[in-house]
């Protein structure tokens, strides 16, 4: 199975400790490609909606090549530490350019690593 980790942490803290432990157990029988935004030249999605009306976003950058190994692969791993009750700036930049090829991602396995520093009774999980 093709596994793709989008990675939202830009650190190389927990949420990265939670990947290579993940990786440690997936790799043996898996392709495992990890996405680093922080590490891309990716446009926020500005919702003009040509890309439902062409083979993928206009913007001139990163999007394309990024979406297309989404889009490749049989499960999709979303990472990210806990930023003010919700997911990083760099996971939701990606998630919100795959609109761009939404279809293409129905029916495949989806997980999610989510990391937090505040103590497990804090109420930022009861979100």
């Amino acid at each position: 199975m093709k596994i793709v980790i989008i990675n939202g942490s830009a650190r190389k803290g927990n949420t990265l400790a939670a990947i290579n432990a993940f990786i440690k157990g997936a790799s043996e029988k898996n392709k495992i490609e990890i996405i680093e935004p922080d590490k891309l030249n990716i446009a926020p999605c500005k919702g003009c909606g040509v890309c439902q009306c062409s083979k993928g976003c206009i913007d001139k950058d990163d999007t394309n090549s990024t979406i297309d190994k989404i889009a490749a692969a049989d499960m999709i791993l979303f990472a990210t530490p806990v930023y003010w009750w919700g997911m990083s700036a760099q996971l939701k930049l990606i998630i919100d350019k795959c609109y761009c090829r939404g279809l293409q991602l129905k029916n495949k396995k989806v997980g999610t690593i989510v990391v937090g520093g505040s103590p497990v009774g804090s109420i930022q999980y009861e979100l």
